[in-house]
């Protein structure tokens, strides 16, 4: 656990996610340690979600979760659909 802990770690210092609503796409080991020290680096609003039964579409859940304010994303699903595509 300890590895899975330092990259939670360090995506949460240096993404500087102290300062703004973060989403964690993932849920595995390194997903739960992100959503740990986004916890301790008091992130403003955490949420994580992970690729098992999307059944809505993410982008418009988090816009209305967040006023239209929308969030910093680290995407740690390792999934191939997800590489090169805009979250936007």
């Amino acid at each position: 656990m300890i590895e899975p802990l330092a990259v939670g770690i360090m995506t949460a210092k240096m993404g500087k996610i102290d300062v703004n609503d973060v989403a964690v796409l993932g849920a595995g080991p390194i997903g739960q340690m992100i959503l740990q020290a986004a916890r301790v680096y008091e992130a403003l609003g955490i949420y994580v979600t992970d690729m098992l039964g999307y059944s809505e579409n993410v982008v418009e859940r988090m816009m209305s979760l967040t006023d239209g304010e929308g969030v910093d994303v680290v995407d740690v699903s390792g999934a191939p659909q997800q590489f090169g595509r805009p979250l936007i």
